[in-house]
């Protein structure tokens, strides 16, 4: 028998073990084909080479904050980790924009970050979509970020839900 318990929101929920949440989900998909690579643009096609990637103390330093403080603006979606081609971690030079102020996170980036996560993306992933071609903007997804063109990316990256 399944454990009844009221919620916050008082009306009865059903709770399942692991086991059978995955049994009953494999009932009700079928076989699905779980692991298997999204399709979105042409992913062999690009190398960290088309990325260039600041050191983290290089974005420290841009950015006028401690090491501690960039790790917690890539947890929270501000900004996107890359790994150089020598396998250095750092950012993309291209989320950091010259601000009023300094240098500043590419704004309308966590809002992107955000919906490509809920839709199921790692950050690799996430790092590879934004710097593949996109049929759908004809451009890099970061370039139209760049550009400005928000809107457009985020409603083709709310589409990608698998």
């Amino acid at each position: 028998p399944r454990a009844r318990s009221t919620g916050r929101s008082g009306r009865m929920s059903v709770r399942r073990s692991p086991a059978r949440f995955y049994e009953s989900f494999r009932e009700n998909m079928g076989s699905v084909s779980v692991g298997a690579p999204p399709q979105w643009g042409n992913l062999a096609l690009m190398t960290s080479a088309d990325i260039t990637v600041l050191p983290t103390d290089e974005v420290c330093r841009l950015l006028g904050i401690e090491e501690r403080r960039l790790k917690q603006l890539i947890r929270d979606r501000v900004l996107i980790e890359a790994r150089a081609d020598n396998g250095v971690r750092g950012v993309p030079q291209d989320v950091l924009v010259k601000g009023t102020n300094g240098w500043e996170p590419l704004p309308f980036l966590q809002g992107t970050l955000t919906l490509l996560a809920d839709d199921g993306f790692t950050a690799e992933e996430s790092l590879a979509w934004l710097y593949a071609e996109q049929d759908e903007l004809g451009e890099r997804p970061i370039d139209a970020l760049t550009s400005g063109r928000h809107h457009r990316v985020n409603r083709i990256a709310s589409t990608l839900a698998f």
